[in-house]
């Protein structure tokens, strides 16, 4: 609201709030130090003390991303008349983005032991604006490729139409461990895309009959709308 201009900044201290902060500085610091310590490396964004230090810290926020920086201390984000900086952005491999191989959450290092709604409010507009920072775009590969990593919304796309046309056979296209790892992937929404005839395969043995009775446990409906089965014949 202070940066909005549609309140006015409190003049004067307040004890507490003062105490708080020094505290919070030195947890921070401590931080940074453990990390250090062990073996991390930390790239610290300078202190920002005029307008222009806003601009220049975050165009080296920026820069230490695209450089792939393990850990970035006191990341600023700039979108006028907003800015934030956040404690840490912390890089993590298994999730690629328009940086690189690599892409990074927002790290908090509060002192309070319970989460407050300011906090959460405060994470989630920093984590929109990592978003701009690192679009992710979209990732595609085989099951097997994606061993391992997470994604908000996972669509999968089938590759036969049935049983009968899976080149390696049901036992492949349908394998349980693979399925499960296909689902397990998705955060938030997963999405299969495929031939609802690949629902009423006609198998012939029970083994079969259980692999496509799996997927159709995962899948909504048919077009008809009802629970889709297969058949044995």
């Amino acid at each position: 609201m202070v940066a909005l201009r549609r309140v006015v900044r409190p003049r004067g201290g307040d004890t507490a709030m003062t105490v708080a902060a020094r505290r919070g500085a030195a947890h921070e610091a401590a931080y940074v130090k453990a990390l250090r310590a062990a073996g991390r490396q930390v790239v610290a964004i300078p202190a920002v003390g005029t307008a222009g230090g806003v601009v220049d810290a975050n165009r080296a926020t920026a820069v230490a991303a695209r450089a792939g920086a393990e850990v970035i201390y006191q990341a600023t984000f700039l979108d006028p008349p907003w800015r934030g900086h956040a404690d840490f952005l912390v890089r993590r491999d298994d999730r690629p983005s328009r940086l690189g191989t690599w892409s990074y959450d927002v790290a908090d290092t509060k002192l309070s032991r319970r989460l407050t709604v300011p906090a959460i409010v405060q994470m989630a507009v920093y984590g929109s604006q990592l978003d701009h920072l690192q679009p992710a775009g979209v990732q595609v590969g085989t099951v097997d490729k994606f061993q391992g990593r997470e994604a908000a919304v996972v669509i999968m796309s089938l590759a036969a139409s049935s049983a009968e046309d899976a080149p390696r056979g049901v036992e492949f296209l349908l394998d349980p461990h693979r399925l499960n790892v296909a689902i397990s992937r998705a955060q938030l929404l997963w999405i299969i895309v495929g031939s609802p005839t690949l629902l009423a395969s006609r198998v012939r043995t029970p083994a079969k009959l259980r692999l496509v009775n799996a997927l159709c446990s995962v899948a909504v409906a048919t077009p008809a709308g009802a629970p889709a089965r297969a058949t044995d014949s």
